[in-house]
């Protein structure tokens, strides 16, 4: 267990690397919240699959490629009591295709949550963290 125990919010926390990261940080002796996708119909199952595994992560939908969800994310975990220490903005997709096949509206997608949902995630964080030092 670390001297001090933090708050780590992974993007993209329920599969894959994120999940991974989620689990190392859990059995480094982290509070975790995961993001997932909105409207992810198994993430009820996937935290039920991760508890019966010893690891109770808290989790929260939210399109981290759209500024504003993720400014609302920021207010709502805060106001759940939670003060982000680690952030890991994990949160990726694919859209596989020459440049000549790929859409625009694929491209651009890619960009969002690949680009973009790093400066949505980090910016509301970074700012309560200034605050919340400040005040103490």
């Amino acid at each position: 267990m670390p001297a001090e125990q933090r708050t780590a919010l992974v993007t993209g926390g329920s599969g894959g690397l994120g999940e991974a990261i989620a689990q190392a940080l859990h059995d480094a002796g982290h509070t975790v919240l995961v993001i997932h996708s909105p409207g992810n119909a198994s993430i009820g199952a996937w935290l039920e699959t991760q508890a019966s595994e010893g690891y109770d992560f808290v989790a929260y939908g939210a399109d981290v490629a759209d500024h504003a969800r993720c400014q609302e994310l920021a207010d709502r975990i805060h106001a759940d009591g939670h003060l982000i220490d680690i952030l890991v903005n994990n949160a990726g997709i694919t859209r596989d295709a020459t440049l000549r096949k790929l859409s625009y509206a694929d491209w651009d997608a890619v960009l969002r949550v690949n680009l973009v949902s790093i400066f949505n995630m980090t910016r509301p964080f970074i700012d309560g963290m200034l605050e919340y030092s400040v005040q103490t």
